[in-house]
């Protein structure tokens, strides 16, 4: 499509562009940005309440620049380019998106069995970054006038994210297929002697090529089995504390003796020796002020 023959709502060819952790500390580094939610996955977690590592706002511009001036290839000069960031980026939506991209490239994006593992790596996603964002509305104001996140859904949301990602990585492999851990090389794909037969053998569906294919596959490798795996699994398990201390200070809130007079009194139980009633945590005596004064 020739520039001169461009109109409002003309859309270009897609490409694909991914973020690991590494191109991100890199990207950020390069501008010159501090702000720790790019690269630092405890903090972005912690003080920040996001569930993953944002991908820059910065960094979705310049590919869509790139986009453009491929397109152009020197046919014309872009002028100028606005943009607007409507959400976050994580990298468990990008894994998430592999998936999917993976089970169209193999030809079954509508088989069921497909569809229910993709909504089930979206629920796990979705349930991380609604327990942050719960951690954060319900944080308090501390006497120094900070405000503290709601720290029992804080440590919900950490041990979440200490399995979640496990069991995204176990589906995205699991929807790929064996190949995201037999893939051949590149020289092998290329080689006069190989490259024929294995062209015809990893076909996917009509209009997908190898290639393709083949990239997708190795960036879901990448993230769940090689260099990024570091950064998205063993980081979320211990990038924020042991996950037996976050169980433990879920234990110590979670108020089971007030819990099990709630369901006694609703079940009409009553007893000769009648407990005292229990002191809620902080946790429970914000939500029920009213049942223990000195919270």
């Amino acid at each position: 499509m020739p520039p001169s023959t461009v109109a409002v709502g003309d859309t270009l060819k897609t490409r694909r562009f991914e973020a690991d952790s590494v191109q991100l500390f890199l990207y950020n580094a390069a501008i010159w940005n501090p702000h720790s939610i790019h690269y630092d996955l405890p903090y972005t977690r912690e003080p920040e309440g996001h569930p993953q590592l944002l991908i820059d706002g910065p960094l979705q511009g310049d590919w869509l620049t790139q986009i453009v001036e491929e397109w152009l290839n020197g046919r014309g000069v872009l002028e100028s380019f606005e943009y607007s960031n409507r959400l976050a980026a994580y990298l468990g939506d990008v894994l998430t998106g592999a998936a999917g991209a993976i089970a169209d490239y193999n030809g079954v994006p509508k088989a069921s069995h497909i569809r229910d593992k993709l909504v089930e790596m979206t629920h796990l996603n979705e349930t991380i970054y609604g327990s942050g964002l719960a951690a954060s509305h319900e944080s308090f104001q501390t006497k120094s006038g900070n405000y503290q996140p709601n720290d029992m859904l804080a440590n919900v949301c950490k041990n979440n994210v200490t399995r979640f990602p496990y069991e995204l990585a176990r589906l995205a492999q699991d929807i790929a297929g064996g190949l995201v851990a037999t893939a051949p090389s590149e020289y092998d794909l290329n080689s006069p002697v190989t490259g024929p037969i294995l062209r015809k053998f990893l076909v996917g569906r009509p209009g997908v090529t190898v290639e393709n294919r083949i990239r997708i596959l190795r960036l879901i490798e990448n993230m769940t089995m090689g260099r990024n795996a570091v950064g998205y699994l063993t980081e979320s398990m211990h990038g924020a504390g042991s996950p037996q201390a976050q169980r433990i200070q879920i234990s110590r809130q979670m108020d089971l003796d007030y819990k099990i007079t709630l369901g006694k009194n609703l079940a009409g139980v009553k007893e000769d020796d009648e407990p005292a009633k229990p002191a809620l945590s902080p946790h429970m005596g914000r939500m029920f002020p009213g049942e223990n004064d000195q919270y």
